[in-house]
């Protein structure tokens, strides 16, 4: 599998073959990838087209782009991104806000087979960088990296540290609350319920739009962009159950919340926030995690993945208190040269 030369399909998109595999770029996802991902034992939520195409939908200006790999006419590999456009620049990103994208590579193809795919999408996706198209990024999965991330630092990607904070739950529910939860923690939870707290979870669209009113509250104070309402609610109206919002009442009224998103062995927290009101007498945030532990038990699931703590010193050590390890993960980034300038400028500025 090796000799790569470019050539183009009929409707002029770029592909190449390398040895017996092709590579293409489409703009819906291949009718067979949803067999693909069964193939890749890390695929995850994240992987799924529904995911791309929701995202594509609800953020202003979002394009989604599939490229796939072929040997025979058979789907072997892909990659899914979306692209985002301000003033008339374009970025891809295969993940979002913490979540993990990049190459899938089906898990029964030999390791040099693998390697082989895995570098053809990588080189690909580079290729999209030149232009008005400044930059290309993807954040792995800590597996996925530990097998492929040097492809990408080959091939001039440029790789910063990401730590998550993820929850083992290997022995159930009785053993976490145990053996992993701290006795603090533990306490926090039960003043919690004992002061008139509850958790649940539902993928109702008022408690959704009770929980993104304080989400979106939170992000103004941080200094991000929220992910859409529109956005959560497609995914817990089409998820086949794989996402929904995990949430604390008091006094009925939504005083906080995660959205959540499960496939395989993990559920991941994705996005979250709690009134700050609440947070020293009624303690949301722990009884948020309690409940997707238990969430977690029941679904079968090995992991919660709590993401990251934004450099916070104070959440990471909440997380560290709930018993979660720390997970490195990479974050990898193409730019061109004067983009990657500015973003330097910008980081020196901002210091």
């Amino acid at each position: 599998m090796t000799g790569l030369s470019d050539a183009a399909d009929a409707d002029g998109r770029q592909w190449r073959r390398t040895g017996g595999i092709e590579v293409h770029q489409r703009d819906v996802p291949p009718p067979d990838w949803a067999a693909l991902v069964a193939r890749v034992s890390v695929a995850s939520f994240f992987y799924r087209p529904l995911w791309t195409e929701a995202v594509a939908r609800h953020y202003p200006g979002a394009t989604p782009l599939w490229l796939e790999v072929r040997r025979a006419g058979e789907l072997i590999g892909g990659l899914a991104a979306v692209a985002r456009s301000r003033h008339r620049l374009r970025r891809y990103a295969s993940h979002l806000d913490g979540t993990s994208g990049g190459p899938l590579v089906a898990s029964d193809l030999s390791p040099t087979d693998q390697q082989e795919v895995f570098g053809a999408l990588a080189d690909r996706y580079a290729d999209l960088v030149g232009g008005r198209t400044v930059q290309a990024s993807i954040s792995l999965a800590a597996d996925t990296e530990l097998r492929f991330g040097s492809l990408l630092s080959d091939r001039g990607f440029e790789r910063r540290d990401v730590s998550g904070a993820v929850i083992p739950l290997d022995g159930g529910l009785a053993y976490v609350e145990r053996h992993v939860l701290s006795n603090n923690r533990r306490n926090e939870r039960n003043r919690a319920v004992k002061r008139g707290c509850s958790a649940g979870s539902s993928v109702d669209r008022a408690k959704l739009a009770e929980f993104h009113a304080i989400y979106r509250a939170a992000t103004r104070h941080w200094g991000v962009e929220p992910a859409p309402l529109s956005l959560l609610e497609e995914l817990a109206e089409r998820g086949e159950g794989r996402a929904f919002l995990i949430y604390v009442e008091y006094e009925d009224r939504v005083i906080g919340g995660h959205f959540c998103v499960h496939d395989g062995d993990r559920l991941v927290a994705w996005v979250g926030a709690t009134l700050p009101e609440h947070n020293r007498q009624l303690f949301p945030a722990t009884l948020i995690v309690w409940q997707e532990i238990a969430e977690g038990c029941t679904r079968g699931a090995r992991y919660l993945d709590l993401g990251g703590s934004g450099g916070i010193g104070t959440l990471n050590r909440f997380k560290r208190l709930l018993g979660a390890d720390t997970e490195v993960r990479g974050h990898y980034t193409l730019s061109v040269a004067w983009w990657r300038t500015v973003r330097q400028l910008r980081r020196f500025v901002h210091r």
